[in-house]
């Protein structure tokens, strides 16, 4: 019984979570997109320092792998942008994104094309889709950081659901595991 009581506490602790991450996210996309930059940045330099002293004291591999001075190098200096200049990546990511995502909206619109003339009946659902697609990634590009944003707000009602949904099924079931042990 013990047992159950904290996995119950725990799994309600866990739902909590996501409900204030999620709120966290949603009320301030901006600041929650700044924080993570930051806190992965300074993960950054710090294992790019890390690499750059081992390799400095001879415990790292000589090359240019990813654990050697210059892939510390690189980390240390990508950490830097990240914690001095967030909004650069905040941009550059959903950008870069949006630029895929519309070329691959016009391979679409390409085999849209090709499926017609081939006589494929529903030819149309496959246009639809890659003007639907190259419409939203034109969109994002004209506003990459708008885009970053409602992604961000997209993450957090995700995690809102689930620590609702983790909250209603904890309490549900513990409820009907109080009714059972009371019978």
């Amino acid at each position: 019984m013990y047992f159950l009581k904290e996995s119950k506490v725990s799994l309600i602790i866990s739902a909590l979570t996501f409900i204030v991450l999620g709120l966290v996210l949603c009320i301030w996309p901006q600041t929650a997109m700044n924080f993570i930059c930051i806190v992965a940045g300074i993960a950054l330099l710090i294992g790019g320092a890390w690499q750059i002293i081992a390799y400095l004291r001879g415990k790292a591999a000589a090359g240019i792998g990813p654990s050697s001075f210059v892939g510390g190098v690189f980390e240390v200096l990508f950490g830097l942008v990240l914690v001095l200049r967030p909004q650069v990546v905040q941009v550059a990511v959903p950008l870069l994104l949006s630029v895929l995502l519309l070329v691959d909206s016009i391979v679409k619109l390409q085999i849209s094309i090709d499926l017609k003339r081939a006589g494929y009946g529903h030819w149309w659902q496959s246009l639809l889709a890659s003007l639907v697609i190259g419409v939203a990634a034109f969109l994002f590009i004209l506003d990459p950081i708008s885009s970053a944003a409602s992604i961000v707000i997209l993450i957090g009602v995700a995690f809102l659901v689930n620590g609702v949904s983790d909250l209603w099924i904890t309490l549900y079931v513990s409820r009907k595991i109080r009714d059972l042990l009371e019978k």
